[in-house]
């Protein structure tokens, strides 16, 4: 009996080093690593989005080129061939003429009430919510390339874990069955055996599935379609505050959607101030010079004229439009006001989740490890008191299975650690990265 049980025992060892050679061999295959950084950098240069900013900030800029055309003068010109035909009583038969001229005109604004200008203002504060938002808009391609990234990582790892389990169990399948055919265990150990290695099977299924889907979003977020590995990022962790206050005042000086909504109250100043300036006077210089050859049945053969003349517009009413206008103007900036309280109320509520998250991941990280450790020596002890006779295989069954729940536990965690990382820093406005930048 003993010489039998031996057996099955080396029998069980053998198979589990002969699969952690195979397992092994698959590593040494395994595909270049790219890192998060990288990977962050690559959406960043290729997202569309990001790329149709480009056009957004030309259009700003013509906006604001647009709204200095109101300093400029309008030159036109004008040339004129009129052919004309006449008849009267004195004259019984029909005269004809053709009379040429030629015209220049130029108007110059001399003063818009202030429209101009302000004009000129408020599109610069449009071209710099325009920025900013370009700046949110980045920060949300890093923070889905590094939930992307993490979760091909995580669903790959587990995936690996799992496979790992499998074999394991199927080790243990076997080892028990050489032992019930050696007459050491019963049938009731071998369905044990059995059937825990048939869930492991249809974790392993699911984790696959899970991690093709991973990497299918991972592609969708990033273009990226080259065969990579992925790796567990070293976070800097020295680039966040000290304490959850600190963090909402860097987030309220910094986030991009609570500075775009500071630039819209100041545009809407200007806005205010370009309505105001259509109820004062308009003030132009207008300039002509015109030239005309053969005026019609005139004995002159030619006749040239010049004139200037400096034109002060009041308007008096205008269907109550304007007022209108400039109440709709201040509409708009008490609506700007509370748009910047929501805004700060947002990123500080973010703020404050993806603080406690961070913090709780770093406190669950020790306590995972920790009870990974434990399982570990945990498993280790029941199977070397089963092989004594002092334990069941259920009980090797059940300690495996607490293993395998505390590695999963923990790469769940470790991943919930980057995710909230990059949370946080894109709450407080404190990504960086070499496509956008604050200043």
């Amino acid at each position: 009996m003993l010489r039998q049980r031996s057996i099955a025992i080396f029998i069980g060892f053998l198979v589990s080093v002969l699969a952690s050679q195979h397992l092994a061999a698959q590593d040494v295959e395994a595909s270049p690593v790219l890192p998060l950084d990288q990977a962050i950098d690559y959406a960043m240069a290729n997202n569309p989005e990001i790329k149709a900013f480009e056009n957004e900030m030309a259009l700003s800029d013509e906006d604001i080129d647009f709204a200095k055309s109101g300093y400029r003068p309008n030159v036109s010109s004008s040339v004129t061939i009129n052919h004309v035909q006449s008849d009267n009583n004195l004259i019984n038969d029909w005269q004809s003429d053709t009379e040429k001229s030629i015209a220049l005109n130029l108007t110059q604004p001399l003063y818009t009430g202030g429209q101009t200008s302000a004009n000129v203002g408020e599109q610069k504060k449009r071209r710099d919510i325009t920025r900013f938002n370009q700046g949110d808009l980045a920060q949300r391609v890093v923070l889905d390339t590094v939930n992307a990234y993490m979760a091909v990582y995580r669903t790959k790892e587990a995936s690996h874990v799992n496979a790992k389990n499998v074999q394991l169990l199927s080790d243990q399948r076997k080892a028990a069955q050489a032992r019930f055919d050696a007459g050491e265990l019963t049938k009731t150990d071998v369905s044990q055996a059995r059937a825990r290695l048939s869930q492991a099977i249809a974790l392993e299924a699911s984790a696959n599935a899970s991690y093709k889907t991973a990497v299918s979003n991972f592609e969708k977020t990033t273009t990226y379609d080259q065969v990579i590995d992925f790796a567990y990022p070293d976070l800097k962790t020295s680039s966040l505050p000290s304490s959850v206050d600190e963090a909402i005042a860097m987030g309220l000086d910094n986030n991009p959607n609570i500075l775009g909504a500071q630039v819209n109250i100041t545009a809407q100043d200007f806005n205010i101030r370009q309505q105001q300036g259509a109820f004062y006077p308009s003030v132009d210089l207008n300039a002509g010079l015109s030239m005309d050859r053969d005026p019609a049945f005139s004995q002159v053969g030619r006749q040239e004229s010049a004139n200037a003349s400096v034109v002060a517009t009041l308007p008096i009413y205008q269907s109550g439009v304007l007022r209108n206008q400039l109440r709709q103007a201040k509409i708009l900036r008490a609506k700007a006001l509370d748009d910047l309280e929501v805004e700060k109320r947002d990123v500080i509520n973010s703020i404050i989740g993806a603080w406690e998250n961070y913090q709780s991941s770093l406190v669950q990280i020790e306590a995972r490890e920790a009870q990974l450790q434990a399982a570990e020596l945990a498993y280790e002890g029941v199977r070397l008191e089963e092989e004594v006779g002092a334990r069941s295989i259920l009980d090797v069954l059940d300690a495996n299975q607490d293993v395998l729940d505390a590695q999963l536990s923990l790469l769940e965690v470790k991943t919930n650690k980057v995710n909230s990382h990059y949370a946080l820093m894109r709450a407080m406005g404190v990504i960086r990265n070499s496509s956008w930048d604050k200043s």
